[in-house]
């Protein structure tokens, strides 16, 4: 079988086929990709400081107790301090 030399518009054709479905395809395992990096990076939602819920925070410093564990603990303490008679 000898190689072709001159490609034709029906060869053409069959390569941008080709291409589109190449691109698609790296398209979806990119974003599938994507998808699984940012699940594993996003912090859980369901952190909730004692004295207010995190998924309705508004300023800074809401925001930074529902990210740090450490300080979400620490409003736990200073909340039930301040909640006992």
């Amino acid at each position: 079988m000898a190689i072709p030399t001159k490609t034709t518009e029906g060869d053409i054709e069959i390569y941008d086929i080709l291409e589109r479905k190449l691109i698609n395809i790296c398209c979806r395992k990119i974003a599938i990709f994507i998808s699984i990096i940012s699940y594993f990076l996003t912090p859980y939602s369901t952190v909730r400081a004692a004295s207010f819920d995190c998924q309705m925070a508004v300023s800074n410093i809401e925001k930074l107790i529902c990210a740090n564990q450490k300080l979400s603990n620490l409003d736990d303490q200073l909340h039930s301090a301040y909640k006992k008679p």
